[in-house]
């Protein structure tokens, strides 16, 4: 009778969809090379016929490597077949095409697509492969019934055997049952737990369809999507089906409700009891039930109880702690012990909610503090329960993690810095001068230093931490990335250090000392040394990646952005060079030394040179956009800010210059050379010169905020985090200037 009822259901799907006949124009790209362009006339036994201007071509399947429904400018990559909204099938291989149908084989099915419109590419000779998971022949079902209010809620457990015609026949231990899909709440296969938050269509979740189930015949589910009919012929493969909620109406007042060992639970009417044999009637079918059996008989007065409200287990975000808008990932845990659906609803007192159900997104607001996210789980019934967290917001410390702030070499930072009455917090004496710049992460400030070691003090106190000695003066500036300090040094390498303890991780032997500050991008450092190479070294090994030879040492430090290193020689050149290869993709000649370092913003690279010059130029190309001259070499590497490139000058001034012009907006004399580089936070700017002293200038107009005097000259570049400056100085030390500090 099955065998049957498939065979007719297949003739009327066959009729259905062969009514008429239409051609449909593609471009066939074949194995050997070759194109054609024609109508697809008919697909069978391996062969394709295709209508072209010239007349038909038979074309065997095995000889097509792909099928453009679109033009070829719409260049798709994708195994498998392609449709129109995006849906991607691996492993569909093209089989038949008779009138408008298109039928294509798939690992765990068929494929009829009955509206040709809807296809875009198909890939036969790579159709990719897809790993089906084991034991996917099971149809073992749970359906869970609709509720009966008050009463106690119906289940069944056994094996699905067909469904056809709205309804549901299902094998149980204890006979067979017709159910009726209008009273089915959700259904489940192979143990799979219902979720029931919306109705649909739940398949493994790697076949990219959702649709209506038509039939399941012969362990064969038929699904009517938008494209066409969907054929998967290994059953377990559907995970769920769930419905909208519905209400039945109560049991008889003389029915019983019987709950059974194996998992199903009945309203019906007991027709006899012999023989420890159970004969139940209910509205599905008749059962035959051990009474070994059957855990419990109610009657209808003691099976209508309370609702019981549903439980909510856990209420949990991902991050718990967030950035002004940022976003968490929100997911509650709930049960309904009385096996119905749950709605969710979400408030907060702060931010807001993105989708819906038990997993949402919750985007923080911009203000700090800490926000509550509250769910409330509502049942069928209407019980309700509720759980609040808290999710705190705050602005994230912004460190300070290599030489110019970041790998652009910006110098500017949207931190805190101290505009107004600065003061010494500490200083750190070291055992010689101190050239280069520190840098400053998680509370710990890094600093080299002439006397051959790498420091590691306490941003708040000053206290040492750790030391590490090298063989050679470190005018490198450090990078911090990723719990690991790089730095150079004097005696050729290039160092590696633990950030916590300054263990050493490797260290790689160059052939010249390196002044160069190192940038450390995506697992790379990038630095430059005396012996003319700029170097790409795999940051957790040391291995060597690639070196690029100039024509003389490099002292500028390394810029990198978006997968291309800026950096200057002293071979009057500025490069620019692939990061991943180490390959010349442009470079630049000045008059004299590059040794500043370049900064990148907004598609353009600015750098100084010994010839007085500070350049502009465009970053994809080298070419020139603007150059402005000042009165002495600039080995000062700039800052770019709010449109304003800032610079300093052997001839004792800092300048600020328009971005996109050049134009001098301002310029601030002091009274030695300004070899240091300015760092730019919140409206100022902070820089050190050889009269000794630190200064703080208003960014837009150069006004002088304060300035502080130390022992000697100021060639280190300042850092500036969370309202203190940190810059070195040739008096030795390692100096923490801050503001509203009283003595």
């Amino acid at each position: 009778m099955i065998k049957k009822l498939a065979k007719l259901f297949w003739m009327a799907i066959f009729l259905i969809l062969s009514f008429c006949s239409f051609a449909e124009s593609a471009e066939i790209q074949l194995v050997s090379g070759e194109r054609l362009q024609g109508d697809v006339l008919s697909v069978g036994e391996g062969e394709m016929v295709l209508g072209c201007s010239w007349g038909e071509a038979d074309i065997k399947l095995e000889a097509v490597e792909e099928i453009y429904f679109v033009s070829r400018e719409q260049k798709v990559s994708a195994k498998g077949l392609l449709l129109r909204d995006g849906t991607n099938f691996l492993g569909a291989q093209l089989t038949e095409k008779r009138g408008e149908r298109f039928v294509f084989d798939l690992p765990y099915g068929k494929l009829i697509i009955t509206d040709p419109e809807q296809l875009l590419y198909v890939n036969l000779g790579s159709p990719g492969g897809l790993l089906i998971p084991q034991g996917l022949k099971s149809v073992s079902c749970y359906i869970l019934l609709q509720s009966r209010g008050e009463f106690a809620r119906e289940r069944i457990v056994g094996e699905l055997l067909q469904y056809l015609d709205g309804a549901f026949k299902v094998r149980t231990l204890q006979g067979i049952l017709q159910v009726p899909e209008a009273a089915v709440r959700g259904i489940a296969f192979a143990g799979e737990k219902l979720s029931l938050e919306k109705p649909d269509l739940k398949i493994w979740s790697n076949i990219p369809v959702q649709g209506k189930p038509v039939s399941f015949i012969e362990d064969t589910w038929t699904i009517e999507a938008s494209f066409g009919v969907f054929l998967v012929e290994q059953a377990g493969m559907i995970k769920e089906i769930t419905y909208p909620p519905n209400r039945l109406s109560p049991p008889e007042k003389e029915g019983m409700f019987v709950n059974l060992r194996a998992g199903t639970d009945l309203w019906g009417d007991i027709l006899a009891w012999e023989d420890k044999n159970v004969k139940l009637s209910t509205q599905y079918g008749t059962l035959t039930i051990s009474s070994s059996e059957i855990l419990r008989i109610l009657s209808v007065s003691l099976a209508a109880v309370p609702n019981t409200p549903p439980n909510v287990l856990s209420l949990n975000a991902k991050p718990s702690a967030l950035k002004p808008q940022e976003v968490s990932l929100i997911t509650c845990l709930a049960e309904d012990s009385d096996g119905g659906a749950l709605t969710y609803e979400w408030a907060v007192s702060g931010g807001s909610i993105e989708g819906s159900g038990s997993q949402v997104k919750f985007k923080s607001p911009y203000q700090e503090g800490n926000y509550s996210v509250e769910v409330t789980v509502t049942d069928e019934e209407g019980g309700k329960a509720k759980k609040r967290i808290l999710v705190s917001v705050a602005q994230p410390r912004i460190d300070w993690s290599m030489f110019r702030y970041d790998s652009q070499r910006s110098g500017e930072t949207n931190s805190k810095g101290p505009n107004i009455d600065a003061a010494l917090l500490w200083n750190y004496e070291t055992q010689n001068t101190v050239f280069s710049s520190p840098a400053v992460v998680e509370g710990t400030v890094y600093v080299g230093s002439s006397d051959n070691y790498l420091y590691a003090v306490e941003a708040t106190s000053g206290e040492l931490l750790w030391k590490y000695l090298t063989k050679g003066n470190i005018f490198s500036s450090p990078a911090v990335v990723e719990g690991a300090v790089y730095v150079g040094s004097f005696d050729n390498n290039l160092y590696a250090l633990e950030a916590k303890s300054g263990e050493l991780l490797w260290k790689y032997l160059t052939g010249a000392d390196i002044n160069s500050s190192p940038a450390v991008v995506e697992g790379t450092v990038y630095v430059g040394s005396s012996d003319n190479y700029l170097y790409a070294l795999e940051a957790k090994s040391g291995e060597l990646l690639w070196k690029y030879l100039t024509g003389a040492d490099i002292n500028s430090s390394p810029a990198v952005v978006e997968g291309t290193v800026y950096v200057g020689s002293s071979d009057n050149y500025l490069y620019a060079v692939e990061a991943t290869s180490g390959e010349l993709l442009w470079k630049y000649g000045t008059e004299a030394d590059v040794r500043s370092s370049p900064a990148v913003v907004e598609g353009t690279v600015y750098v100084g040179s010994y010839d007085n010059y500070l350049y502009a130029l465009e970053a994809t190309s080298g070419k020139l956009l603007w150059k402005y001259g000042t009165r002495g070499s600039i080995f000062s590497s700039p800052a770019v800010a709010e449109s304003t490139v800032y610079v300093g000058s052997y001839d004792n001034y800092l300048y600020a210059l328009e971005a996109t012009s050049g134009k001098l907006l301002w310029k601030y004399g002091t009274r030695g050379d300004v070899r240091s580089s300015p760092a730019v936070v919140e409206g100022a700017v902070y820089v050190g010169s050889s009269d000794n002293n630190l200064y703080a200038l208003e960014a837009t107009s150069g006004k002088l905020l304060w300035k502080y005097l130390t022992g000697a000259d100021i060639n280190s570049s300042p850092a500036v985090v969370e309202g203190t400056v940190y810059v070195g100085s040739y008096d030795n030390s390692l100096c923490a200037v801050g503001s509203n500090l009283k003595d």
